[in-house]
């Protein structure tokens, strides 16, 4: 599992979406909605420019939104939780992969 980005990366990422909101205050749903908004804009088969420009915007976003949702989840996680041990993560049934923690989340 990656280590959790730090409070500078997770701002870093906020402005990269457009986020203007405290990273304290920020939520995966706010976070989605403004990829969903930019990938709206710049996705090639939506808005038919298949240049490199837009193409490198998704790609920050996409990076900018697995940063948030990571700060989030690490933010939130409760340190006494029993099940994931404050890491905001459980092992799920497959081998090497985890789950959002139940209670946590």
């Amino acid at each position: 599992m990656k280590t959790p980005p730090n409070r500078q990366d997770a701002q870093a990422a906020a402005d990269t979406l457009g986020i203007p909101l405290d990273l304290d205050d920020i939520t995966i749903r706010e976070v989605t909605k403004r990829f969903r908004a930019i990938a709206r804009e710049v996705h090639p088969d939506a808005s038919g420019n298949y240049d490199l420009g837009p193409a490198l915007v998704l790609s920050r976003a996409i990076d900018a939104k697995k940063v948030l949702v990571r700060w989030i989840e690490a933010t939130t996680a409760d340190p006494e939780c029993p099940l994931c041990k404050g890491s905001g993560f459980v092992r799920s049934g497959r081998l090497w992969s985890s789950a959002p923690c139940p209670r946590c989340s």
